[in-house]
């Protein structure tokens, strides 16, 4: 598994323990979220300058980020992929809190420190 596939599915994973499809089982759950967090943070890589890599901040950094430095990166985030997402299906507040969920996970396993 690539260090990109491996950061989709520790951030969707992660998602997914936070929120429930009704309806859906798990496993079509789990491929719909890491299909649209692989698509976000796609976004999110393009944004980042050449130096950086939402994938290698997800799963290199032993000792994470500091918060200010997670906050300055969230607030960027956010409002880069809010301008760039759209979501079928969802309405703007449902798309809204999918995308801060996604960008919040990230942000919280990049302070964290999490390996991939």
């Amino acid at each position: 598994m690539s260090e990109k596939e491996a950061a989709v599915v520790l951030v969707a994973t992660e998602i997914n323990k936070r929120i429930d499809i009704k309806y859906i089982p798990e496993v079509i759950e789990q491929t719909i979220i890491e299909s649209v967090t692989g698509n976000v943070l796609d976004l999110v890589d393009d944004f980042l300058p050449e130096s950086g890599s939402i994938y290698r901040f997800v799963s290199v950094f032993d000792d994470g980020l500091s918060d200010d430095d997670v906050a300055v990166l969230l607030t960027q985030l956010r409002d880069a992929v809010n301008d760039l997402v759209d979501i079928p299906l969802l309405d703007e507040k449902q798309e809204l809190y999918l995308l801060d969920l996604i960008t919040s996970v990230v942000a919280d396993l990049i302070k964290n420190g999490a390996s991939v």
